[in-house]
């Protein structure tokens, strides 16, 4: 399926990273990605939709891999001031009714560059500070990079994203599709007229990542090596000889902020030492 969506000029960093991609994993040229939505609404980071097979899959930190619990999705606040995510909802591609996987954020302030994390949450216990569609949590999580972090507590395994072919949308209060982003040809088809919509590959080991608000969704484990990484904003792992430095050491030190520092309208970039 192809969708039609408007398309802005990759800022230098961020151009920067996908070109080092293109060199170190010989990936074929691709169009710039669509800008970020615009102010209020959040933006779509990162998804785990197939979970990996095995110990790695324990996105969570709950201490058991499940295929359907351990999915998330990453939100980012990448505007300049607070936004608030009272009434944002998540869905997959299935109409309202028993199939339907659905969240909706309760009231709860998002600083500028902050993240929140929400889990399936089938059967899981996830360590920390959890909030839920009733309460937000009162802190952030230090185990995810200090975002805040929600559970869908989706009592059936059915509730899921389906990994060959499904689609996440996150709309606004009101209604409108803010993002969209799909995977295969899911059935029914996701709405068209999203302010962003992005199409990322199904065959994936671990989730899709931007590394900038205005990047594209790419394949974490192609970034860094880690499968996922929740909360946290990764960063590329060195090409250069001089600047080798092992993948493991690297995974997860990115603060959960990433605003571009060009943006002529948004904070720089915060990183944990």
């Amino acid at each position: 399926m192809k969708t039609d969506a408007p398309t802005s000029v990759v800022n230098s960093r961020n151009g920067f990273f996908l070109c080092a991609l293109v060199v170190a994993f010989g990936w074929r040229a691709l169009p710039a990605p669509a800008a970020p939505p615009p102010f209020p609404h959040p933006v779509i980071m990162e998804v785990l939709f197939n979970v990996p097979m095995g110990p790695d899959g324990d996105a969570n930190q709950d201490g058991v891999r499940d295929a359907t619990g351990d999915e998330f999705i990453e939100l980012m606040n990448h505007h300049n001031r607070p936004i608030n995510l009272a009434g944002y909802v998540l869905t997959d591609r299935h109409e309202e009714g028993p199939r339907q996987m659905r969240f909706e954020f309760p009231d709860v302030e998002l600083a500028p560059g902050a993240i929140a994390v929400v889990f399936n949450g089938h059967r899981a216990a996830i360590p920390g500070p959890i909030g839920t569609s009733d309460a937000a949590p009162d802190r952030g999580n230090d185990r995810f990079g200090g975002a805040l972090v929600f559970s869908m507590e989706i009592a059936s395994r059915a509730r899921a994203l389906a990994n060959a072919a499904d689609a996440l949308i996150l709309r606004a209060p009101d209604g409108r599709a803010v993002e969209v982003v799909f995977w295969g040809s899911p059935d029914p088809a996701p709405p068209a007229d999203a302010m962003r919509t992005s199409e990322v590959p199904s065959r994936v080991r671990g989730s899709v990542q931007r590394l900038t608000p205005d990047g594209d969704l790419i394949p974490h484990d192609q970034i860094d090596g880690a499968l996922f990484s929740p909360g946290v904003i990764p960063r590329p792992a060195p090409q250069s000889p001089d600047t080798l430095e092992s993948r493991e050491s690297r995974s997860g030190r990115e603060s959960r902020v990433a605003i571009p520092a060009d943006h002529p309208e948004e904070a720089p970039p915060r990183r944990e030492e």
